[in-house]
């Protein structure tokens, strides 16, 4: 008895979860099926959330390289990264006026920000996908070894719990951009308590530098995956990525 009631404990937990961080799940899977598309690889199926099972995953045609393998698996990191650094940069630099609809946005922004975050590593089945190619293929692509600690790391969150690194990850992320942006906490909080937000004056010397990498690395690798990235096998895989 004591047994059953903890396991639905546990369930409802994560079904509770999964809403609260919904936003961060449906962009793992829209990542993984935007870098379908950039490569080329065509998608059978694909669910972008659910309550049970799977949170969500992509069901795609197998890659014929292993770089095609690669930006698949890793995609959730590149797109929900970007995301919430955008997100995250406007409402603290950009976003600013008083009234309940400002402050609004911008908590919605951080939620889908830190939603975003801790689904931004690559599931079980991502690293899975990632050590198999790497496997398959590593006398011809010797710096296929990078994926290693990818492997490695995803193991250590399977035993301890992704989401206790994720979830503090999210929190040392916002605290570095506050802190970027210089922004004292009295002063936040001053300004949310007079419902003013953006009333503080914070430099964003360093997140307009990492905006403009960001947009110039994006700008390289799309350039570079049309001239690196060829065919692919037509069959579907017999694994989903999530």
């Amino acid at each position: 008895m004591h047994s059953s009631l903890n396991t639905t404990t546990r369930s409802w937990y994560s079904i509770c979860f999964r809403i609260a961080t919904a936003p961060g799940i449906i962009l793992h899977e829209f990542s993984h099926r935007m870098m379908c598309a950039m490569c080329d690889i065509p998608v059978k199926e694909t669910v972008y959330f659910q309550l049970t099972g799977s949170p969500g995953y992509v069901q795609h045609a197998k890659p014929r390289t292993w770089l095609t393998s690669l930006l698949i698996s890793i995609a959730p990191v590149i797109g929900n990264v970007s995301v919430a650094l955008v997100l995250l940069q406007y409402s603290l630099s950009e976003l600013a006026g008083s009234g309940r609809a400002v402050i609004a946005a911008a908590l919605v922004s951080w939620w889908v920000a830190i939603a975003a975050i801790i689904h931004s590593i690559p599931s079980t089945t991502d690293t899975e996908n990632i050590w198999n190619a790497t496997r398959e293929r590593w006398y011809r692509t010797p710096l296929a070894v990078i994926t290693g600690p990818i492997y490695a790391f995803r193991k250590v969150g399977r035993k301890i719990g992704i989401y206790r690194l994720t979830v503090p990850l999210s929190v040392v992320t916002v605290i570095f951009l506050f802190t970027a942006h210089d922004i004292p906490f009295a002063a936040f909080t001053a300004c949310l308590t007079d419902r003013n937000w953006g009333c503080w004056d914070a430099p964003n010397v360093l997140l307009t530098a990492a905006s403009e990498f960001l947009v110039a690395s994006t700008e390289i690798l799309i350039e570079w995956l049309n001239d690196q990235i060829t065919g692919v096998e037509f069959e579907p895989s017999d694994f989903s990525l999530n």
